[in-house]
């Protein structure tokens, strides 16, 4: 559903960049500018994403563990592959260059996870994603049992999928460095990238 919300939106937009949220996310006033300063200065930069903080950490034990999975996830997993020249969307607090959006044929309808199912097709066409450790967009974790399973085993699921789909042509792609398939294969790993 997000996705063809998004690409029904894509058709009717005007800008160079879309930058995107979530509902449960609040970004900063200076939030929109600081996002879009990396692309001024790098003409080949596609994308990117924004660190994730958590406003309802301290809400229950639930929302404790749901920002604590975030937490490990952004403060350690992505900043490390980052540093390895690597990166992936979230779906929230986002930017991406419109242009390279339409010349992969926008956002896969029916997927669970758009952000890494696109990301895995910037990384595998040689496009840059960038991620900033410094730029931080408050949002929501679940606070309720139910909610947070659902929203982690789709999140696993969709990963995993998105993964299974792009491997053949992730791994032939000669515009991704062996090194680099590596660190995307132990990241779309699940859950095993975060609990190793």
């Amino acid at each position: 559903f997000k996705a063809g919300n998004l690409n029904y939106m894509l058709k009717r937009s005007k800008g160079d960049f879309l930058v995107l949220f979530d509902s449960d996310f609040v970004p900063g006033e200076d939030f929109l500018k600081r996002i879009i300063t990396p692309f001024i200065y790098n003409d080949d930069l596609s994308a990117v994403q924004a660190r994730w903080k958590f406003i309802d950490r301290n809400k229950n034990l639930i929302s404790l563990l749901g920002s604590t999975i975030g937490a490990v996830f952004h403060h350690i997993c992505i900043p490390f592959i980052n540093k390895r020249g690597v990166s992936f969307l979230c779906g929230s607090a986002e930017a991406v260059r419109k242009k390279d959006l339409l010349d992969l044929g926008g956002w896969k309808t029916g997927s669970l996870t758009e952000d890494i199912e696109f990301s895995l097709r910037l990384l595998k066409n040689g496009k840059k994603i960038v991620y900033l450790e410094n730029l931080e967009c408050p949002g929501e974790v679940p606070y309720k049992a139910s909610d947070l399973y659902k929203q982690q085993m789709r999140w696993a699921y969709g990963v995993i999928y998105s993964f299974k789909e792009h491997f053949r042509t992730l791994f032939a792609s000669k515009k991704i460095k062996i090194s680099d398939k590596l660190y995307v294969s132990f990241f779309c790993s699940g859950y095993l990238f975060s609990f190793l």
